[in-house]
């Protein structure tokens, strides 16, 4: 039990750690941006520049956001919270190049990359017919807490 304990505190203190290196960043980061742009007086002079510095992300992103979705499946993650979060990170993203996903997609693609053994769970979450992919990713952890072997 010591040796479960101990391999939690590792994990908390490998993610706090990147954590404070990722915020250490991006305040630096930030700092730089501001330092830039604080001689600017004119908003759109701003704005242009802001615009310039960031609009080859667009670019950059646009084709692996785009290829992403079609290689995520629900059964290769190990917690429905990963899943949420790649999902909802790969939507951003696309969002983000002005491809918006909607709604019915996320769940469509939710209940469709299912493990082939929760096939009967399956067509009771599409029973639900939910209008929103955040109650079918809160039914799946509730059904995850009570079933840990949901992905599996």
């Amino acid at each position: 039990m010591a040796r479960l304990a101990n391999r939690d505190f590792e994990i908390l203190e490998a993610s706090c750690q990147r954590y404070l290196e990722w915020r250490v960043d991006a305040k630096a980061y930030l700092k730089s941006l501001s330092l830039d742009h604080t001689i600017v007086k004119d908003p759109k002079e701003l704005w242009d520049n802001l615009k310039d510095r960031f609009e080859h992300l667009q670019r950059i992103i646009a084709p692996r956001a785009q290829h992403e979705p079609s290689v995520l499946r629900f059964q290769d993650f190990a917690s429905v919270h990963e899943y949420n979060s790649a999902v909802l990170r790969i939507t951003s993203q696309l969002k983000l190049c002005g491809e918006p996903v909607s709604e019915r997609a996320m769940i469509e693609k939710t209940l469709s990359t299912m493990h082939a053994n929760n096939v009967v769970q399956q067509e009771q979450y599409r029973e639900r017919r939910c209008q929103k992919f955040r109650d079918l990713i809160a039914i799946l952890l509730v059904a995850e807490q009570s079933n840990p072997a949901l992905n599996s």
